[in-house]
């Protein structure tokens, strides 16, 4: 074979590596859930609601009843409950960074 017929082919190989590559990668949807609270100067704030920001929804407000443990712990079920429900949809919880989950599920 000649230097321009390998080269060609090498090329084509390549490019070929590159379009399976490129397909192959996993398209995600991404989310955040979280709580906001109006903190006081002393103890745990008042929380209205669990708060869902997904790529494909954006923000979404969920009702909830809170209830304290004391002044300064507030009870974190329902977040917990939610997040729990979202796993068992598909979603991988990344990471946590106080009141908020990131999370992540792979598109259809």
């Amino acid at each position: 074979m000649t230097t321009k017929i390998k080269t060609t082919l090498l090329i084509l190989i390549f490019i070929f590596g590159l379009q399976i590559g490129l397909q192959a990668q996993d398209k995600y949807e991404f989310a955040t859930v979280s709580i906001i609270t109006n903190k006081a100067s002393v103890g745990v704030g008042n929380v209205d609601a669990i708060y869902v920001t997904t790529s494909e929804k954006g923000i979404e407000k969920i009702e909830t009843q809170w209830k304290r443990c004391n002044n300064f712990l507030l009870d974190l079920t329902p977040l917990l409950n939610h997040i729990k429900k979202m796993t068992d949809d598909g979603w991988e919880v990344i990471t946590v960074d106080k009141e908020v989950f990131y999370l992540k599920r792979k598109r259809n």
